[in-house]
């Protein structure tokens, strides 16, 4: 059944300034948002009142990753001070805990298990989160493999996420543990092998990568390559030959951006949604590599920040939801808010739109936040010498 997403209620009384990353809990229920004016909100998704929780910084939050800690919630954070913190969700409280990692901000966060994968500009590194004490560094990855477009350029981090195991980037079956994806601007992509933590696979790309995702079966990974290009690979066991399965240009958003536009993968890897320059986020059939829909926010107004998620009620599968969450960076405003959306089918009237369901568990979940701020410009001047190619748009889950 064709779907599209509408907006149902929009968030805010949470930021002063513009919303920089969002992350769902894995069952959908709690939201988190960053902000540039270094304060960490959680929502509750299906509430349009104020937050459940603040927790106010002097530092830009960056990224965010949920994190699960025994029968607690935790929401790992990296700071443009440098600083990497782990909020405690408490009933009636968050507890801090925190620590400098590097000399330079964490840009890109992904937790799994007792790890703690971690990107700060030029260093990937893994860390074992140890509940009481510090933690340890697991690994300290080295540096990827030079490519035909890295060219003696700076390395720099602009991807990470955990792969399940048995996947298709697993294409020997060889780890029991899972494996790590890790992007960089300039030298393509690397996978980690977690139980040896040695590098299994490097891949090349046609392009920059501003931001990246993987697909939840492993089977693609899709890549912001600005100005106005996403490239879609498929992981085929062929590292020599790597050309993007789609190139989708942004025709309608082609405006270079300061920050780096997100992707993400949803409905379980058949489509990807895209953060806007002009505040019009889209929806992209990953199997044709046609624009499926958009998703209007404000004209304008970036959206940097999306996160999204699929609950299955417990009540009544007719009220599953698909959920995304779009944050506005609003330089302009003195308050910025989240768009919450969810999928109807196309035929159905706005104003007979379900209400959310409050009584829900997660099948899933997916981020994607603005990351790699302080070189995005430099990213986004290179990147425009690049050659654009054009694609078709048609429809998409028929």
């Amino acid at each position: 059944m064709p779907l599209r997403y509408v907006e149902q209620i929009r968030l805010h009384g949470g930021h002063t300034q513009g919303i920089t990353c969002l992350a769902f809990n894995d069952q959908g229920s709690l939201l988190a948002s960053g902000s540039l004016d270094g304060t960490v909100c959680v929502w509750e998704p299906g509430e349009a009142g104020k937050p459940l929780y603040t927790w106010a910084g002097t530092s830009s939050i960056l990224c965010l990753e949920w994190y699960k800690l025994k029968s607690e919630e935790a929401i790992f954070c990296g700071l443009r001070n440098d600083s990497i913190l782990s909020l405690r969700i408490l009933k009636k409280r968050i507890e801090v805990h925190g620590f400098w990692a590097y000399g330079y901000p964490a840009e890109k966060l992904a937790a799994r298990d007792d790890y703690l994968a971690v990107g700060a500009q030029k260093q990937a590194s893994v860390w074992r989160v140890v509940e009481k004490g510090p933690w340890i560094e697991e690994l300290r990855i080295p540096d990827p493999p030079a490519t035909s477009l890295s060219n003696n350029r700076e390395i720099l981090v602009t991807g990470l996420q955990w792969i399940k195991k048995g996947c298709k980037a697993d294409s020997d079956k060889s780890s029991p543990e899972g494996l790590l994806f890790v992007a960089y601007m300039y030298h393509g992509i690397v996978i980690i092998d977690s139980a040896t933590w040695s590098r299994v696979r490097s891949i090349p790309t046609s392009g920059c990568i501003a931001s990246a995702c993987v697909s939840p079966n492993g089977e693609l990974f899709a890549v912001s390559n600005p100005p106005a290009r996403f490239d879609i690979y498929q992981i085929d066991g062929q590292p020599d030959s790597q050309t993007p399965v789609h190139v989708l240009v942004d025709e309608f958003d082609s405006s270079i951006s300061d920050s780096p536009t997100p992707v993400v993968f949803v409905h379980d890897g058949h489509a990807l949604l895209t953060g806007s320059s002009s505040g019009t986020p889209k929806l992209w059939d990953t199997k044709k590599g046609v624009l499926h829909h958009r998703i209007p926010t404000e004209a304008g107004k970036r959206v940097l920040a999306v996160a999204a998620t699929f609950c299955l009620s417990e009540e009544d599968s007719a009220l599953d939801e698909f959920k995304v969450a779009l944050g506005i960076l609003d330089a302009t405003s003195s308050e910025s808010e989240i768009v919450m959306c969810a999928a109807v089918p196309y035929d159905e009237p706005v104003h007979a739109m379900r209400s959310w369901s409050k009584k829900n568990h997660s099948k899933g979940s997916a981020t994607a936040s603005v990351g790699t701020w302080s070189l995005a410009l430099l990213c986004a001047t290179i990147a425009s010498a690049l050659t654009l190619f054009g694609v078709t748009f048609g429809g998409f889950f028929s």
